[in-house]
């Protein structure tokens, strides 16, 4: 597949500040990054909302109609019509819209935060994020609507001392580093459901491409202090059910386990080396007929990230399986992909 993107990015950050004067008089400051801080006169509280809007205009010249397939393959596919597809959508980051309020009581850090994810395409069927049939009612339509991904929602408490607690829907513990760290967050990438009839809300980026996607989950989490550089997180989260399984679904007895531990060492001149290893675990449970089916999910993924002045390198490795038991037999799949990258100004022209 060939997709050549011609984009055009506008992001917006604001930063306020400045404590307010008789609760309402505010300085307002615009810079290239950051977030509009806005306290109160006594100082006690501080509410916070950042956010971007990007919009690219991308051509896909996409493989033709007679080309054989392959399962989970990424390259985007023609039809009769041709081969070539426009769309004017978001990139691999949806645009965004944050909101945060934090404050310190009793020398406790509590924080709240909510986050709000458009997309700019027509795409009103359901999840803005898994891509819609071209025949669906409410995709890609006159009269519809963009999707709203509503990807965070929780709040914080803790402190240096005693950790930090975190309850509510925020990103997911297995898969997470790699990428915030994709070189191509802030542009497009592979185009993927950007190069049908029916565009979701955002790009692919290198997400199959190297690594898998993380989720956003409802979670209840604790993460250690930071003891030179190393911190460890630990957590329960909402078990969420397999697209695909046959038959129906059944509730799960047991919630979701996912945890991460990480560390920083500073390598002297200007480099620093980190490393990360995350893993998770989840049962699922369905019933065909009669017949009951239960199979446990399980991932690791292992990163490491080297910076050396203006030269970022990382690699990612994960591993995943599952086993699938019926009446004692069981099958198992696993995926092991890798990944390796060189950063340095090329970066910072995206």
């Amino acid at each position: 597949m060939k997709n050549a993107q011609i984009t055009r990015q506008l992001f917006f950050f604001f930063r306020l500040f400045r404590p307010l004067v008789a609760g309402v008089l505010l300085a307002v400051v615009a810079l290239p990054v950051g977030a509009v801080e806005l306290k109160t006169s006594d100082g006690n509280w501080t509410f916070s909302i950042s956010g971007n809007v990007n919009v690219h205009y991308i051509y896909s010249e996409c493989e033709d109609s007679t080309t054989p397939t392959v399962a989970g393959g990424l390259a985007c596919q023609g039809t009769l019509s041709g081969s070539n597809v426009s769309n004017i959508s978001n990139g691999l980051l949806p645009a965004a819209f944050s909101f945060g309020v934090t404050t310190t009581q009793n020398g406790i850090d509590i924080g709240a935060h909510l986050g709000l994810y458009p997309g700019i395409v027509a795409n009103d069927g359901g999840s803005p994020n898994l891509q819609q049939t071209a025949t669906a009612v409410g995709t890609n339509t006159a009269l519809a609507t963009t999707g709203l991904d509503v990807r965070q929602v929780y709040l914080t408490f803790g402190n240096k001392e005693m950790g930090t607690f975190t309850l509510g829907r925020n990103i997911g513990l297995f898969g997470a580093d790699v990428i915030l760290n994709d070189m191509t967050l802030p542009g497009v990438g592979v185009a993927g459901g950007s190069s049908g009839a029916a565009p979701a809300n955002t790009t692919l980026g290198s997400i199959g491409l190297g690594y898998i996607y993380t989720d956003w989950l409802a979670q209840i989490d604790y993460t250690t202090p930071e003891i030179s550089g190393f911190s460890f997180t630990v957590g329960i989260f909402d078990p969420i059910n397999s697209i695909g399984d046959a038959g129906t679904t059944a509730g799960k007895k047991a919630p979701g386990i996912h945890g991460k531990l990480s560390d920083t060492v500073d390598l002297g001149g200007g480099s620093k080396l980190y490393f990360s290893v995350a893993a998770l675990e989840q049962k699922q449970d369905h019933v065909v007929g009669a017949t009951t089916f239960d199979y446990d999910g399980t991932g690791i993924d292992v990163r490491e990230f080297l910076r050396r002045c203006r030269q970022q390198a990382q690699l990612e490795r994960l591993h995943g399986a599952g086993h699938l038991q019926v009446r004692r037999s069981q099958a198992r799949r696993e995926l092991w992909r890798e990944q390796a990258r060189l950063r340095g100004r090329y970066r910072r022209r995206l």
